[in-house]
């Protein structure tokens, strides 16, 4: 992981920690549903008259970008984690892909800091 979503990350964790809530759910307890984006997001797609989408077309998005970015099939699906499959990923190979999955993360950190802010949806109400 980059050295700007490290620091993200540390917040999160510190927040969760004091408040004592996930980091995927309400604070009612509800817990978001991991094909629905839920209500804010689909007002946001509704206002920027998109269609509707779930967190599929997100990891799709990563996937493609994370190609354009160069980042091999095999780095990708560790990254993603679908993993690779066969007997000799699943058998045979116990290397855990940690230099590789950082070198791809560091690299999509920085294409995200290179990414014209204006075209960013912001999230907050």
């Amino acid at each position: 992981m980059g050295p700007e979503a490290a620091a993200l990350l540390d917040a999160l964790v510190a927040r969760v920690t004091v408040r004592g809530e996930s980091l995927l759910c309400a604070s009612n307890d509800r817990c978001m549903v991991e094909t629905t984006p839920g209500k804010r997001a689909a007002a946001i797609a509704a206002a920027m008259a998109g269609a509707p989408f779930d967190l599929r077309d997100i990891r799709r998005t990563c996937e493609t970008l994370l190609a354009s970015l160069g980042i091999s099939t095999d780095t990708r699906a560790q990254l993603l984690p679908h993993g690779l499959t066969g007997v000799q990923s699943v058998h045979y190979d116990r290397h855990t892909y940690a230099q590789e999955k950082r070198a791809a993360l560091v690299a999509w950190e920085a294409f995200l800091l290179r990414t014209d802010s204006s075209r960013v949806v912001n999230f907050s109400r």
